[in-house]
């Protein structure tokens, strides 16, 4: 059977610079420009606020992402490989197209903050909802 998780579709739309989501995430558009020696290239980068013990569900990113561990712990798991925890000063790439399966403060008390820097065509889908196979 197959299931939707609904998560945020981040940046298409966005109309502020600030903005506060359902389900217990914050994201900031820091900057977003376009790339000049880099035809139809943008790189942006969001500085992302994921409350204590929120979970986001499964999603993909059409563009390469490089995420900072700015403040706190995330657990993080990248299509089927090892779920990981980051600290403050950590970081990971996502390439494009792979499933972020699991994104999740596992603090009960502080919140955890990422930066997020998209290296992507103009006009793509930065964040997209995924699916997971229950079994």
């Amino acid at each position: 059977m197959r299931v939707m998780i609904l998560f945020m579709i981040l940046f298409s739309g966005l109309s502020c610079a600030h903005e506060s989501v359902p389900g217990g995430v914050q994201r900031e558009m820091l900057i977003s420009e376009r790339l000049p020696d880099m035809s139809g290239h943008k790189l942006m980068a969001v500085e992302v606020k994921i409350l204590p013990r929120v979970q986001i569900g499964s999603h993909l990113h059409d563009g390469f992402v490089y995420v900072y561990v700015l403040e706190g712990r995330v657990r993080s798991q990248l299509g089927n490989q090892k779920i990981t925890e980051y600290k403050e000063g950590d970081s990971w790439i996502e390439q494009p197209g792979i499933t972020h399966s699991l994104t999740h403060n596992p603090s009960k008390t502080s919140e955890a903050r990422l930066l997020a820097v998209f290296f992507a065509h103009k006009g793509a889908r930065l964040t997209t909802s995924g699916v997971i196979e229950e079994k």
